[in-house]
C-alpha cells in the first residue's frame, strides 16, 4: 500500500527531475565560464607565464625593484633595529645566566691573538648600524613634522646620514684602538713643575709587577708542558714574549709533585665536570673560586699552595679536555685562570710580601723535600724487598733442610 497519494508523488518527481537538470547546467556554464577569460585576464596570464619561462622573478620579490635609496635605507633601518634588538636580547641574557661578565669575555677575544685587520672591521661592523640607526631615527622624526619629504631631501638626508654614521663608526675604531695603547703604557708617572723639572723617586717595580713574569706566561707554559706530556698539541696557544724561564721551571717540578700527590682527588673532580660537557667551563669556573684556598684565607688572596694547586688542576683540566676532543674549552681554561690568578697576586702579594724570587726558594724547598720522600720511599720498597727475600730464603732453607733429613731417613730403613 503506497504512502502517499499518487498525485503528491508525481509531482516529488518532477521537481526532483528539475533540479538534476538545474545542477548539470550549473556545472556546465561554470567550467565554461573558467575556460572562458577576459581579455586582460588572459594577458595577464600569458605575462606570468612568459616570466616562469624567462626564469625571472615575480613580485612579491625584492629583486624586481630598483635599488634605490629611498626604500633602500628605510629597509637598512629597520634591518638594524632588528639585529641591534636580537644583540642585546641574548647578550644580557647570556651574561645574567652564565658565570662571565663582559669584561672576561672582551679578555677572551683578545687572547685569541686574532688578526688587527679581523678585529677592526668587527668594530667597525658593531658601532655603525647603532650610529646609523640612531642618526636615521632622528631623520625619521623630520618625516613625522613633514619636513624633508621631496624627493631630492630624501637622497640628500639619506647620503648625510650614510656618510656620517660611517665617520663616527671610524672615530669609535681608532678611540679604543687608542684607549688601549694608552692602557698598555707604564703606569709610572713623572712628575715635573712649571718651573723646572724635578726627578721623583719612584718606587722599583716588584718582579710580579714585570710583563716578564706575568702570570699568564706561567699558565700557558704549564698547559702546554702537560698536554705534551700526554702526546697533545695546542694550536692555538698563545706566543709569549719570554720562553724556558727558570720561574717556568719551578713552576712545572711543584705543580707535577702537587698532582702526583692528589691524582686521585683532582681525577675525580675533573670526572664531576666533564659529566655534562656542556657545562664544563662554567662549572671549572664555580669551582676555581674556593679551590685550594684555606678556611682562614680571603678569597682576594693568593698563597703559593693556592696558586700551585690551581695551575696544576688546570692542568690536569685540559688534558682531559683534548682527549675528549674539547679543544676550543682549552683557551678559554687558560684565560680565565690567568686573570683570576693575575687579579688576586696583584691585590694581595705587596701586602703579603710574596714575589716569583721567594716562590723559586720555596719551590726548590718542596722539590727537596719530595726527592728525600722518594729516596726514603725507595729505601723502604727495596727494604720491604730485602726482608721478604730473606724471609724467602729462610723458607726455602728449611723446607730443603726437612725435604733431605726426611728423605735420608726414608733411605736409611
Amino acid at each position: 500500500m503506497s504512502l502517499l497519494p499518487y498525485n503528491a508523488t508525481a509531482t516529488l518527481c518532477r521537481v526532483l527531475r528539475q533540479n538534476v537538470k538545474v545542477a548539470r547546467s550549473l556545472q556546465i556554464s561554470a567550467a565554461r565560464i573558467s575556460a572562458e577569460k577576459t581579455p586582460i585576464q588572459k594577458w595577464g596570464w600569458d605575462y606570468l607565464m612568459r616570466q616562469r619561462a624567462l626564469k625571472r622573478p615575480i613580485s612579491p620579490h625584492l629583486t624586481v625593484y630598483k635599488p634605490q635609496m629611498t626604500w633602500m635605507v628605510s629597509g637598512l633601518h629597520r634591518v638594524t633595529g632588528c639585529a641591534m634588538a636580537v644583540t642585546l636580547l641574548l647578550g644580557g641574557v647570556g651574561f645574567s645566566v652564565l658565570p662571565l661578565d663582559f669584561t672576561t669575555f672582551i679578555e677572551f677575544i683578545r687572547g685569541l691573538h686574532i688578526p688587527w685587520v679581523i678585529l677592526d672591521a668587527f668594530k667597525f661592523v658593531i658601532a655603525f648600524p647603532i650610529a646609523f640607526h640612531t642618526l636615521n631615527g632622528i631623520r625619521f622624526i623630520g618625516f613625522d613634522m613633514a619636513k624633508g619629504t621631496d624627493i631630492p631631501s630624501i637622497y640628500r638626508g639619506a647620503y648625510v646620514v650614510l656618510s656620517l654614521a660611517a665617520l663616527i663608526a671610524l672615530a669609535v675604531n681608532q678611540l679604543t684602538i687608542w684607549m688601549e695603547g694608552t692602557q698598555s703604557t707604564s703606569d709610572v708617572s713623572h712628575i715635573g713643575s712649571e718651573s723646572s723639572a724635578e726627578i721623583v723617586d719612584v718606587e722599583p717595580l716588584r718582579d710580579f709587577e714585570h710583563d716578564k713574569y706575568a702570570i699568564q706566561g706561567f699558565v700557558v707554559d704549564y698547559f702546554t708542558y702537560r698536554l705534551q706530556l700526554k702526546d697533545f698539541e695546542w694550536a692555538e696557544r698563545p706566543v709569549l714574549p719570554y720562553e724556558n724561564l727558570a720561574e717556568y721551571e719551578a713552576m712545572r717540578d711543584v705543580a707535577l709533585i702537587f698532582e702526583r700527590r692528589h691524582s686521585d682527588e683532582l681525577n675525580r673532580m675533573v670526572d664531576q665536570l666533564l659529566s655534562d660537557k656542556y657545562l664544563s667551563f662554567q662549572r671549572y669556573v664555580e669551582v676555581v673560586e674556593n679551590f685550594g684556598r684555606n678556611d682562614d684565607e680571603s678569597p682576594a688572596h693568593m698563597s703559593y699552595g693556592r696558586l700551585v694547586a690551581l695551575i696544576s688542576f688546570g692542568g690536569v683540566m685540559v688534558c682531559r679536555l683534548a682527549e675528549e676532543h674539547m679543544r676550543s674549552e682549552i683557551s678559554a681554561v687558560a684565560l680565565y685562570t690567568s686573570k683570576f690568578l693575575e687579579k688576586r697576586i696583584q691585590l694581595s702579594w705587596a701586602q703579603d710580601d710574596r714575589s716569583w724570587a721567594k716562590f723559586v726558594e720555596c719551590a726548590e724547598m718542596i722539590k727537596r723535600r719530595d726527592s728525600v720522600r722518594q729516596r726514603e720511599r725507595e729505601e723502604c720498597a727495596r727494604a720491604r724487598v730485602r726482608r721478604w727475600s730473606w724471609i724467602g730464603l729462610a723458607t726455602v732453607g728449611v723446607v730443603g733442610i726437612g725435604a733431605f733429613t726426611l728423605t735420608r731417613a726414608v733411605l736409611s730403613r
